[in-house]
């Protein structure tokens, strides 16, 4: 390992920091930084005239996405891929992933949206494009990336506050085949009483997994002609669920890692499941026992799978 290298500024806070890396050393990185305001002092004095203190308060803080490119030459300065946002929740934690081409892509939540922004491999950032519309609030979302062909997927979380039936959430997802605008974003779940945790994965098909967490691990899956398949339940609910992740195969290949009881509702513990789903086919557990321990999930150029 070489020398840490320090991306953002000693004097503002970054947080929550992504990376992807292609071929030849390449590497784009992204966080979320806070753009402090101006400070605005007031001293305080006791009623015959001695200083009693002083309170200092800072207006005008803002957050905003921002990225660092490497090449061999080493890493770039920290340029913003977002406008700056008021709402702190806004660019909490955004995203990036690369194709071996050099092209980066990074995703992020502002102002109820999700947005995503390019770079080719060789320029500059382009204009942040909306992925979501509506008057949902799209939270964190996702991105993943054929490396080989640069077919892109993102995929988030969105939510609706119902003055009756009260928050509910939605799970979305928008393709981007190579050289090519996003499509219009699908949903693949709606209604849902929690927070879904959405992961995705690609092919250089086109074809793509995602699943998500809704009293149980559910899943949706992508043709290579475009067409979505209905969700479905891949895993019985567990008792602390854990964020899934899943990942596509060059030949369509599918599997999903993610939580299960490892006994009757209410009585098993949970522990880590792996699922494979055959191209055509539906999913399966895979392995039994081999991912008791595993927290993640990957499958190499030839096919291979990787946990961890």
């Amino acid at each position: 390992w070489g020398a840490p290298a320090r991306l953002s500024h000693p004097r503002v806070r970054a947080r929550n920091p992504a990376v992807a890396a292609g071929p030849g050393g390449r590497a784009v990185a992204v966080w979320r930084e806070r753009v402090p305001g101006s400070e605005v002092r007031r001293r305080f004095s006791l009623p015959g005239g001695a200083p009693a203190g002083a309170l200092a308060v800072r207006l005008g803080t803002r957050w905003r996405a921002v990225a660092s490119v490497r090449s061999p030459a080493g890493w770039s300065p920290a340029g913003r891929v977002s406008p700056p946002a008021r709402r702190e929740r806004d660019v909490r934690a955004p995203d990036v992933a690369m194709a071996d081409s050099g092209e980066a892509i990074a995703a992020y939540a502002l102002d109820g949206r999700a947005w995503a922004v390019a770079r080719g491999a060789t320029g500059a950032w382009g204009r942040p494009v909306p992925l979501s519309r509506g008057p949902e609030v799209a939270t964190d979302p996702a991105l993943a990336i054929d490396p080989g062909s640069g077919w892109g997927l993102a995929v988030w979380a969105a939510r609706l506050d119902h003055p009756r039936s009260g928050r509910r959430w939605s799970v979305r997802a928008a393709v981007r085949p190579p050289g090519r605008p996003w499509e219009p974003a699908r949903t693949l779940a709606a209604d849902l009483p929690g927070m879904p945790l959405p992961a995705a994965a690609v092919n250089g098909r086109g074809e793509a997994a995602v699943v998500w967490q809704a009293d149980g691990t559910r899943a949706a899956n992508r043709s290579a002609d475009g067409s979505w398949s209905a969700a479905e339940l891949i895993a019985e609910a567990s008792p602390a669920p854990l964020p899934g992740s899943v990942a596509v195969g060059p030949e369509g290949e599918a599997f999903a890692l993610t939580s299960a009881s490892s006994g009757p509702p209410g009585a098993g513990r949970t522990i880590s499941l792996l699922l494979r789903r055959p191209p055509g086919g539906g999913w399966a557990p895979a392995a039994p026992g081999l991912a008791a321990g595993a927290r993640a999930l990957a499958i190499d150029r030839a096919g291979g799978v990787v946990l961890l």
